[in-house]
């Protein structure tokens, strides 16, 4: 196509048609890249779902682990807040209740994006697939 506008415009100087010859790589290239950003970032929802999924397993496995190991002395955040919020009558006041809960998810959420850029769960498939193996 580069070379159609060459010729249109060095050898015949047909300026409107070399015009429209870019204008038309023009509109390519942006296609081009409309669709490699389309690609990009169904993959990084596709991977965000995932992670989010796996996350919430993770924290549900977790709370009913600290809720049925939790003695009357022994008491964890996730329970305590838990208990504040489905005790009867209210107990405490909920605003409290749920800035603590966003400060412990937000927590969460960016230990595990630091422990991510470190660990790639696939390596982990990858080393547990091998030692099957052995």
């Amino acid at each position: 196509m580069s070379l159609m506008a060459f010729r249109a415009f060095g050898e015949q100087n047909d300026y409107p048609m070399a015009s429209t010859i870019a204008v038309m790589m023009g509109i390519v290239e942006l296609v081009v890249i409309a669709v490699a950003l389309l690609v990009i970032v169904v993959a990084v929802l596709i991977g965000v779902l995932a992670a989010s999924i796996l996350v919430l397993v993770r924290t549900v496995g977790m709370f009913e682990l600290t809720f049925l190991v939790s003695g009357p002395q022994s008491d964890t955040l996730v329970v305590a807040m838990y208990r504040a919020m489905t005790a009867a009558g209210g107990g405490t006041e909920r605003p409290p209740i749920s800035s603590m809960a966003v400060v412990y998810t937000v927590t969460m959420m960016v230990s595990l994006i630091i422990a991510l850029r470190f660990v790639r769960p696939t390596q982990l498939v990858a080393r547990v697939k091998d030692s099957r193996e052995d």
